[in-house]
This record gives C-alpha cells, sequence and structure tokens, in this order.
C-alpha cells in the first residue's frame, strides 16, 4: 500500500482531488477529511464498495475487472461531486459571502479568461481590460450624442415606460423612475471613496 502524510492528503483535498490511482485505508481517509474540515461527499457508500473492488481486484491482477472498477469509481465520485456543489449552492442562495466561495471553488481560481466580452465600434472583439474600460468610458460619456432627445422622443418613450410598467404592478402600488438631475450626479461624484483604487483606465475619483 503506498501511503502518504496527512499535509499531502491535505493539498489533494483542498483541490478537490480524489487519490483515486493510490490505495488507501478508507477509514484513514475519512477522519483525515473530517479532522480538515472538508465535507464527507466523494466517499459515500457506493464510492467506498467501489474501491474496496477496485482493490480486490488489483491484487488479484485481474485486469479486466481492476479496469472496470477503477473508472466506476471515478465516475462515482465526479457524480458526487456535482450533487454536493449543486445542493451546497442551492442551500446557499441566502448567503450571497458563502455563495460566491462556493461558486469561485467550482469554477476554479483564475478570475481573467482571454475571451471577447463584446465588439467595438467597428465590430471588432474587444479582450484587452484597460479597451473595455475605455470603450465603456467612451460610450457612456457621448450618451447624449447618440440619442435624439427631441421633445417628441422623450414624450414618446416617457409613455412606453409607463405603460410597460403598468401592466406590470400592483395598482395599489406606486412606482416612479426619478428624474436624474445634474445635482445628484455632482452629489454621488463628491461622494466617492477616494481611497478606493483606480480602474482600469486610471481614471481617479478626486474630481475636485
Amino acid at each position: 500500500m503506498q501511503r502518504r502524510n496527512s499535509r499531502a492528503v491535505e493539498c489533494d483535498l483542498r483541490t478537490n482531488i480524489v487519490p483515486t490511482s493510490l490505495y488507501w485505508n478508507i477509514e484513514e481517509v475519512a477522519q483525515w477529511i473530517e479532522e480538515l474540515g472538508f465535507p464527507q461527499y466523494s466517499i459515500n457508500d457506493e464510492i467506498k464498495e467501489g474501491m474496496k473492488q477496485r482493490d480486490y481486484y488489483h491484487k488479484k491482477k485481474d485486469t479486466y475487472n481492476y479496469k472496470f472498477w477503477r473508472n466506476k469509481v471515478k465516475y462515482l465520485i465526479e457524480n458526487s461531486k456535482q450533487k454536493f456543489k449543486t445542493d451546497v449552492i442551492e442551500h446557499e442562495k441566502g448567503n450571497s459571502c458563502k455563495l460566491w466561495k462556493h461558486l469561485h471553488n467550482v469554477n476554479g481560481s483564475e478570475n481573467y479568461h482571454d475571451h471577447a466580452i463584446f465588439n467595438d465600434c467597428n465590430n471588432k472583439p474587444i479582450t484587452d481590460p484597460k479597451s473595455v474600460a475605455d470603450t465603456f468610458n467612451n460610450y457612456f460619456t457621448n450618451i447624449t450624442e447618440n440619442i435624439n432627445l427631441t421633445s417628441n422622443s422623450s414624450t414618446s418613450c416617457s409613455g412606453k415606460l409607463d405603460n410597460y410598467i403598468s401592466c406590470r404592478m400592483p395598482e395599489n402600488v406606486f412606482f416612479t423612475i426619478p428624474q436624474i438631475t445634474n445635482e445628484f450626479v455632482l452629489h454621488q461624484l463628491i461622494t466617492l471613496d477616494e481611497s478606493k483604487a483606480t480602474g482600469l483606465d486610471n481614471i481617479s475619483t478626486k474630481f475636485f
């Protein structure tokens, strides 16, 4: 039997790797998992039985049955992991902190992927984070130039919005969208936290 210390086991468990290619004392592994605070989601009774069968045929040098049970154990573990993570996410819907923790665990630690988020004005994909920030800045700073703000169009848009809201809100509920004024925008800019780091565009919050 190939043995490793508990530190090595912990490294495997923290990366969600169950060492099915090695031969362990199942009870000892379960005890380590419990001591380390990991849920025993990958070692249920069906998996334990599969591991015993796998080890039995390995000792018998029965290659065919050994490979069968080895592959079945891997399949059962993957299914158990998926079910566990799905159940945890469902259970933690009301706890955003734990939910994000489990989602990051499922997705891995890599936060940035070199994929296009959207296309620029020339229909070319944008992948560079700074270019994405610049594109958003350019769009929102020039948004009034791209919209026809005539009185007729403004009235028409307001009517469509009112109809949309009235069809979806109960009659006894009052709902309104306040007008965005220059004073409101100025107040929001002044109250920005200057201690926050700048974004990818390196634009500081110190406007004044």
